[in-house]
C-alpha cells in the first residue's frame, strides 16, 4: 500500500507503536470512536426494551406500570411472576401478557448501562 503510514525506527518504545497501531489518531478521536461503538451496540436494548414496553401499556393499560399490588416492584413484574397461563390474573391472557412484555421490557432497559460499559471497554481494548 503506497498510502501505508511510514513507521520510522526509534528507541523501541511502546508509546509509538501504540500510536501507528490506532493510525495516529489523537485520543479526542479514540474517545469518540469508543463511545459511538457503545452506543451502537446500546442501540438493540433500547429499541426492544421500548417495544416490549409499549406492547405491554398496550395489552394491560398504563395501569401496569404502577406499585399498587407489591410495593417493592411494579404490578406487571408481580403479575408476570405469581402467575402463568394456566393460571391467569383477573384482567385474563391481555393482563398477563401485557404484564410479561412490561416486564421483559423493564429488564433490558435497565441493561442499558451494563450494555453501554461492556461495549465501550470492547472498543477501548482494540475492537476488530
Amino acid at each position: 500500500n503506497p498510502h501505508a503510514a511510514v513507521v520510522r525506527a526509534g528507541d523501541g518504545d511502546s508509546a509509538g507503536a501504540a500510536a501507528t497501531e490506532k493510525g495516529g489518531l489523537s485520543l479526542g478521536k479514540q474517545v469518540q470512536q469508543a463511545l459511538m461503538t457503545g452506543v451502537s451496540y446500546m442501540i438493540p436494548f433500547v429499541a426492544a426494551g421500548g417495544l416490549l414496553i409499549a406492547l405491554g401499556f398496550l395489552l394491560a393499560g398504563y395501569q401496569i406500570a404502577n406499585k399498587n399490588i407489591d410495593k417493592t416492584m411494579s404490578d406487571g413484574a408481580y403479575i408476570a411472576l405469581h402467575n402463568s397461563l394456566w393460571n391467569l390474573p383477573a384482567g385474563g391472557l391481555g393482563t398477563y401478557l401485557g404484564a410479561v412484555s412490561f416486564a421483559i421490557g423493564s429488564l433490558a432497559m435497565s441493561m442499558l448501562v451494563p450494555a453501554l460499559a461492556g461495549y465501550i471497554s470492547f472498543a477501548i481494548a482494540d475492537r476488530p
